[in-house]
């Protein structure tokens, strides 16, 4: 059996019909990469939107978190005992800071903590007032405790007391 020699024609039939389909793959595959790169651009402006919700987010979170501590003070040395927060709050504003403040003034006391048996040292204990000049009145009073007795600070914000830090860093 002799095999039929192939013509420069049926090659170039070939080469034609080989080059035809490579065409119609790559201009299939130029319209899945266009697809694709839509698709990219897409998802790139939904992430840029909830980036821009994001922080958006976080601003009125630390709005919100400012203005509510605004009104808290934290002290510190204050002895635990079993009247509740907002009792050993009130006791001792009128006992040893000498500031008559009705309940209805308190908003809110609460220990930062968890409480652990035997523990010497007291956790510090957050004080919510309803107005500021009544948490400015309290500032200044404990100014004039002896350390010993208890340390009265505003409450503030994580932002505030890293930029206190970094500031302090510098000094």
């Amino acid at each position: 059996m002799a095999e039929k020699p192939i013509s420069l024609e049926d090659i170039y039939n070939l080469i034609t019909n080989s080059n035809t389909e490579l065409k119609g793959e790559i201009e299939q595959l130029n319209k899945n990469i266009t697809e694709v790169k839509k698709e990219i651009e897409n998802t790139n402006n939904k992430f840029k939107e909830i980036e821009e919700e994001n922080k958006t987010l976080k601003n009125k979170l630390n709005v919100l978190e400012a203005k509510l501590k605004k009104y808290s003070v934290v002290a510190y040395g204050i002895n635990e005992e079993d009247k509740g927060a907002a009792e050993e709050a009130k006791e001792f504003i009128e006992q040893k800071l000498e500031i008559f403040i009705e309940a209805t003034q308190i908003r809110d006391s609460y220990r930062i903590g968890r409480k652990v048996e035997n523990q010497k040292k007291p956790r510090p204990l957050v004080i919510e007032l309803l107005n500021y000049r009544t948490k400015q009145n309290i500032l200044i009073k404990s100014k004039q405790l002896p350390k010993d007795l208890a340390y009265l600070s505003p409450m503030t914000t994580q932002r505030k007391n890293t930029k206190k830090e970094k500031s302090y860093m510098h000094i």
